[in-house]
């Protein structure tokens, strides 16, 4: 399988709590959205993308979580640092080139563009 240069393998979360959320800066948002502009230049986005682009934003899920878990997990605890994060993600995704898989195109429909609506826009 093809792995990417972003992908950050975490160890399961043994708090008992399915997701954990890492306190995150705008800045340190920021930053990490900068330095990975260039993983949209895939063909095809898949569930692993997802996961390793959400970690890279700082949004923690369990080893093995789907598609669908990783995005219930990224919404959990939005706050608007994370939310304007997240809309940035969600729009390269939407708008790239890449061809998202149905499995991914059904995760952001059901979870990550109800709650990124019910913030708002900045």
């Amino acid at each position: 399988m093809f792995e990417n240069d972003l992908f950050m393998p975490t160890a399961a979360i043994a708090t008992g709590s399915y997701c954990r959320l890492e306190a995150a800066s705008p800045e340190s948002v920021q930053a990490r959205l900068k330095g990975h502009h260039h993983m949209m230049h895939a063909d095809l986005i898949d569930q692993d993308d997802l996961l390793s682009q959400l970690r890279a934003l700082g949004f923690e899920m369990p080893a093995g979580a789907n598609a669908e878990q990783a995005c219930e997990c990224a919404v959990r605890g939005l706050d608007a640092t994370r939310a304007r994060a997240l809309r940035g993600l969600v729009e390269q995704l939407l708008s790239g080139s890449a061809t998202l898989l149905p499995t991914v195109r059904q995760a952001i429909d059901k979870n990550l563009l109800p709650a990124l609506a019910r913030f708002g826009r900045p």
